[in-house]
């Protein structure tokens, strides 16, 4: 079962991908499920559920709020108890906060934790979204899965490694990060913790597979990293 935990459906202006233009991409590539989330420049969590209710062998869909305006809360939750959704996808670069801000962000994660969903952050070099940040979060809240997509590509990957070590709740999501990075990662954090994503439509899952199938030698734990370990992060395993 492969599993690709890092897709945009939906429009922004330069972009857009549909559940359909999604599936033939899977199908192209051999990617039986894929983690969605909208664009979050313009987040659209009905078209997200849509999407999973046409394709649900397919798809796994993700929320997207921002945390700055008012109702994000009230939003997330009715995606996950009304559309079924099954994590929270945050951008803190987007939406101009620091995933770290407590004032802001903590009842996010409090909301989270009680509706028992994991959290995909971006997490690629930025001051926002730096990997001591991500690990300033899993700290505070223990009981929260949190991926730290990209795993702070490119001149932090090493840093969030170290943080994922550190703290059991935190993933990485290996999506654009190289190729030695992924390496790295299976090597220094348990192999169930890192997660292969793509991305799409911004890049191409045949790209990140083949990525993964040079940077891991052990066929065991590439199975795990391209597939079983979001099944199991999901409660799907």
């Amino acid at each position: 079962m492969i599993v690709d935990f890092h897709n945009h459906v939906g429009i922004r202006v330069g972009k857009q991908q549909t559940g359909e233009d999604l599936v033939k991409a899977m199908d192209r590539a051999g990617v039986d499920k894929a983690v969605i989330f909208p664009f979050v420049e313009n987040p659209d969590n009905d078209y997200i559920a849509q999407t999973v209710k046409k394709f649900p062998e397919r798809m796994i869909g993700f929320a997207c709020i921002n945390p700055w305006l008012p109702g994000a809360l009230d939003e997330l939750q009715r995606s996950v108890k009304q559309l079924g959704l099954k994590g929270l996808k945050l951008h803190p670069l987007l939406h101009g906060y620091a995933i770290d801000n407590h004032e802001l962000v903590d009842a996010v994660f409090e909301t989270c934790e009680k509706l028992n969903i994991p959290i995909i952050a971006h997490g690629a070099e930025s001051l926002f979204t730096m990997p001591h940040a991500f690990e300033e979060m899993a700290r505070t809240f223990p009981g929260v899965r949190l991926i730290m997509a990209h795993a702070g590509f490119m001149y932090s990957s090493d840093q969030a490694i170290r943080a994922a070590k550190r703290n059991k709740n935190l993933y990485l999501d290996m999506t654009a990060a190289t190729a030695w990075d992924v390496t790295h990662a299976v090597e220094e954090v348990e192999p169930t913790r890192v997660l292969m994503g793509s991305d799409t439509p911004f890049m191409y899952h045949e790209v990140e597979m083949k990525k993964v199938e040079m940077a891991i030698s052990d066929p065991k734990v590439r199975k795990m990293v391209m597939g079983e370990n979001a099944l199991r992060l999901l409660d799907m395993l």
